[in-house]
């Protein structure tokens, strides 16, 4: 099970001398906590203006919840960086910006305890105004977490000892770098008895005793851990990089440790990989550089993604809602399955009758057997599609493949149509010809038969053609002819797939097809997995019920 974890935080537009990121530390953190396998849920604020509307995009792409970011008559944050000679930065933050006017509510409160939070994260700069400041002790003091994690994050003008001294009081996991402890130290909330990493990091223990490990930042020389039930240190040594910006990397390293202990590793494994995104962030000057990271491990170029009948995780199934989700998400691909009414209407529903998706608007089941092909496109509006799966999506609609190559279309997204269509009648698979030339390139045709592929290659000039049958050499010849658009599909082995029954992955046959055509691999339900696909193939697309996000 995903580790929830809750950043209340500010967003901050980091505006460069030519480009500007989306970033700050609360962001930062809530979007690495994401791309390595946490729930994230970002409790924010952005303005009514452009920046703020672009936050709320970016914050989607990244796969976190939007649903406690507050939208305020005040501006949405920004910085201007400057990096100096060694990609260290120097900040200026705007004042008066929508994060430091974030309200809290009851309802807020209520949502956050019926959630289970696992983790809430904060820093100081966050708390540089009152009313951001009062909002962050009301959620102290109104919910329960099983780790607060807090990072020091000085910056000029925008804290002060109270703003500390609340980290230091809640934290459970306390992040401080090397740079930012000498500031600190003059605070005189703690003493060292010298001037050492060690000393410093049991001075601050001591003093505050609800701290279970910290987490000191060295730079160049690593990172330090320091167990305070046992009095136990742990060194993770530096990973050689070329340093193009620091920017990011604490929030990366803070994001990577309390994901990878919540998930299960023991602190000493959780520093390693922390330091492992570190190093990896500060060779990149975007904060949040584009990768993935599974099993504690990076994988810089993901392979294209594939949403098996949408987002299937999260909405219910080939519904509008699931396809809408993988556009918004960023998902290349869309895997769907079409079917067909009596009146020949072609819709999205992967079974032959209505009843395992499908229920009465109030929620009840049907009793009785309904066949797709049996009912008009009228009659199957008539139920609900979406309320069996969650109350959430009650009043959900069985989709026409004509609406979702629409909104594929406007969302640049490649809508693959699984092969059931070669079990149609004629005249229904013509008027799902029509569709395929109607929308042309948003289109890719899949086919189990060699034979299919070359007859799809020859009427659709622009369609994509996925080929999920039987694999060898013989096979991978007859489809070379057609390799500008071809991908060939091979199951990984997993509860999802072991019935199939074509050829599993393997490192040998994935060899062999790259040399003709893309690699696809399905059906990927789980970090570790596509980890290891990821490694082992370095497939071209992975088809994932939604389990991995983009």
């Amino acid at each position: 099970m995903k580790p929830k974890i809750l950043t209340f935080g500010e967003i901050i537009w980091d505006v460069y001398e030519n480009d500007s990121f989306i970033g700050g530390a609360g962001l930062n953190f809530a979007a690495h906590c994401a791309r390595c396998g946490a729930e994230s849920m970002l409790f924010s604020a952005v303005g009514r203006d452009e920046l703020g509307k672009r936050a709320i995009d970016f914050v989607n792409c990244f796969g976190m919840s939007c649903e406690n970011i507050k939208i305020l008559d005040k501006p949405t944050g920004q910085c201007t960086v400057r990096l100096d000679n060694h990609g260290t930065p120097d900040f200026c933050v705007i004042q008066d910006v929508a994060y430091d006017n974030i309200p809290i509510t009851d309802d807020d409160v209520s949502f956050i305890n019926r959630s289970y939070v696992d983790a809430l994260y904060f820093g100081t700069l966050i708390q540089r105004s009152a009313v951001s400041r009062a909002s962050l002790k009301k959620l102290l003091s109104s919910c329960t977490f099983n780790e607060i994690v807090c990072d020091i994050n000085l910056r000029k003008n925008c804290y002060d000892a109270d703003s500390v001294r609340l980290c230091l009081e809640n934290a459970t996991v306390l992040k401080v770098s090397i740079e930012e402890e000498e500031n600190l130290r003059q605070m005189d909330m703690y003493a060292p008895s010298c001037d050492t990493p060690e000393a410093v990091c049991r001075a601050i223990c001591e003093m505050f005793c609800n701290i279970k490990y910290l987490l000191l930042t060295l730079g160049g020389d690593g990172a330090l851990l320091y167990c305070s039930k046992n009095g136990e240190f742990f060194r993770a040594q530096a990973k050689k990089c070329v340093v193009a910006s620091t920017v990011g990397a604490g929030d990366s390293f803070a994001a990577a440790w309390i994901s990878s202990y919540l998930s299960g590793k023991d602190a000493k494994e959780a520093t390693e990989i922390a330091n492992t995104l570190a190093s990896f962030v500060v060779s990149k000057t975007d904060a949040i550089p584009q990768y993935a990271f599974c099993g504690g491990k990076i994988i810089e170029k993901r392979p294209m993604l594939q949403a098996h009948r949408g987002v299937s995780t999260d909405c219910p199934e080939n519904t509008m809602s699931a396809f809408c989700a993988a556009a918004e998400l960023g998902y290349e691909y869309i895997e769907l399955d079409p079917n067909y009414t009596s009146d020949k209407v072609i819709v999205v529903l992967h079974d032959k009758s209505i009843n395992r998706t499908a229920r009465h608007p109030d929620g009840r089941e049907i009793e009785e057997k309904i066949n797709i092909a049996d009912i008009t496109y009228s009659q199957a509006l008539a139920y609900d599609y979406g309320i069996g799966f969650s109350k959430d999506f009650s009043g959900e609609k069985l989709p026409t493949l004509d609406s979702v190559l629409c909104l594929a279309k406007e969302k640049g997204v490649t809508v693959k149509i699984d092969n059931k269509i070669e079990k149609f009648p004629d005249d229904v698979a013509q008027a799902l010809f029509d569709l395929v030339e109607k929308y042309g390139s948003t289109v890719a045709l899949t086919s189990a038969k060699v034979d299919t592929i070359k007859s799809y290659a020859a009427r659709f000039p622009s369609a994509y053609l996925h080929y999920d049958g039987p694999v060898d050499d013989e096979v991978l010849r007859e489809l070379s002819p057609y390799s500008d658009r071809l991908t060939v599909w091979l199951p990984h082995f997993s509860p999802l797939t072991s019935w199939a029954k074509v050829p599993f992955a393997d490192e040998k046959l994935c060899a062999k097809v790259k040399q003709v055509a893309q690699l696809g691999i399905w059906l990927i339900g789980d970090t570790e997995s596509y980890a290891q696909v990821c490694q082992k193939y370095s497939p071209d697309i992975i088809e994932t019920t939604g389990a991995i996000k983009p």
